[in-house]
């Protein structure tokens, strides 16, 4: 009888175990605007680029540039 609870045990243990792992990676998107685009805003963008690179799952989805519009 002990047997059978210790193998049941287990069993559930690793059952639970195994359905905490997922493997699938979450994934950011992130959007942008800005008003301008000048050079200070276009330096701006190189650098979010660049940081961009040390998180693979991170992106930038949409950058809008509403030109000093406000109806944009």
């Amino acid at each position: 009888m002990r047997k059978a609870s210790i193998s049941i045990l287990i069993v559930i243990v690793s059952v639970l175990l195994c359905a905490g792992c997922d493997r699938r990676q979450q994934e950011y998107s992130i959007g942008v605007s800005q008003c301008l685009d000048d050079a200070w805003r276009q330096k701006m963008n190189e650098e979010m680029e660049r940081e961009l690179l040390l998180y693979p799952d991170m992106r930038i989805t949409h950058r809008r540039i509403a030109h000093g519009n406000n109806e944009l």
